[in-house]
């Protein structure tokens, strides 16, 4: 976990978002913005984090809320307000800073982060507890009325533990017919998602790119001759593209001679420069380039399972290959660039993105659909 993060993970840990720390990591740094305010906030976004960057005169400082992350002279922190004073954590540490001193080492520079996804928890909770509330009483005003006529005694004697079955038998009632409805509901919901009429209308109606990648500077998977080709733009070091990866080889294991998968990386190496970084990449592109897709598929696999470069097969990368690789992976960079396509993974049938409503589990489902619609198996061929 890098340092220069800490105000982040702090913030978001104080309110209660989950996140997962080196894949938040991976991304910040693979934006081509970095290490600009800008490849925080859309970092968050892709993982529907609602936040935003502001500039804030200090003067307006009573309008924030009691909890931000702020730019004290060149640094972010997380502050926070106590009752006339500031807190503002650096490292593990709680310091306590003045309004005056704040002021004098205010930048003006503040990310608000919002968790929506805990208000929406809440107020779904309380739907299913008012719900539930008039049965319950409804139940109860029946009992205590048919225990009217005995004495006190007697009345606490029966009441106590009637009260005690009747919310007993309420709630498992409740909670039996709320897993009944849900069956349903997951079952048409199902059904929903597996219409590929339905999925075809959000795939159309998804932001489309331009593909200008020439075909030496592809790596093509499955069939190549297949009219149905998927771009997959991924980044080895990243969790989401191991899942995504692994989506790939179930598609490809079943449907092989169908489709042709397009492996696109996303290494940026004028800003992220890691030389881990750089040699997994140039490796794995030679390895293409020497021997074949059947080797590449392979490695890449043993990669995403052990990330262990000393796995890789031990291959010697010839200056020429070298410098080959170096040209892929620039001309992938670009083009994924060129087309706003910043974070990792991503899938595009034709020029279409992937829609965000479907999880990418759902692919292999609609691919025999898919390679018979014409709308997309007569997909243009990538440049000479």
């Amino acid at each position: 976990m890098s340092k220069k993060f800490n105000f982040l993970y702090q913030y978001l840990k104080k309110e209660k978002v989950s996140f997962n720390i080196p894949e938040l990591e991976l991304q910040i740094e693979a934006h081509p913005e970095y290490p600009s305010v800008l490849s925080i906030t859309d970092t968050l976004k892709f993982f529907n984090i609602e936040n935003g960057a502001f500039q804030i005169e200090f003067s307006e400082i009573e309008i924030l809320p009691n909890r931000f992350a702020g730019m004290l002279e060149a640094e972010f922190y997380l502050i926070e307000k106590k009752e006339d004073a500031y807190l503002y954590y650096k490292d593990n540490n709680v310091i306590k800073i003045s309004k005056t001193e704040l002021e004098s080492r205010w930048n003006g520079i503040i990310i608000l982060i919002e968790n929506s996804q805990i208000e929406k928890a809440v107020i779904s909770k309380m739907n299913k507890w008012f719900w539930g509330l008039p049965i319950s009483i409804s139940i109860l005003i029946i009992a205590i009325t048919s225990l009217s006529k005995l004495n006190i005694t007697a009345k606490l004697f029966f009441l106590l533990p009637t009260i005690s079955f009747i919310f007993s038998i309420a709630v498992l009632q409740k909670l039996l017919m709320e897993r009944k409805e849900l069956k349903k509901i997951q079952i048409k919901g199902n059904q929903f998602m597996q219409n590929y009429q339905i999925f075809k209308n959000n795939l159309l109606a998804s932001n489309t790119i331009q593909d200008n990648l020439r075909k030496s500077e592809s790596i093509q998977l499955g069939n190549k001759n297949a009219s149905l080709k998927i771009i997959m733009v991924i980044n080895p070091f990243s969790v989401s593209c191991k899942e995504v990866h692994s989506i790939m080889e179930e598609i490809l294991d079943k449907y092989f001679d169908l489709i042709c998968f397009d492996i696109r990386f996303n290494f940026n190496k004028d800003h992220y420069s890691s030389k881990k970084s750089r040699k997994i990449h140039q490796q794995l592109v030679a390895l293409y380039l020497d021997k074949g897709q059947e080797v590449f598929t392979t490695e890449l696999h043993n990669w995403f399972k052990d990330k262990n470069e000393n796995k890789l097969y031990e291959a010697q990368i010839s200056v020429t290959n070298e410098l080959k690789a170096d040209e892929i992976l620039k001309a992938q960079f670009n083009s994924n660039l060129e087309n706003n396509l910043i974070f990792t993974p991503q899938i595009i049938i034709d020029k279409y993105l992937f829609p965000k409503q479907y999880d990418r589990k759902m692919l292999i489902h609609f691919i025999n659909e898919l390679s018979e619609d014409e709308h997309f198996s007569l997909v243009p061929q990538l440049k000479q």
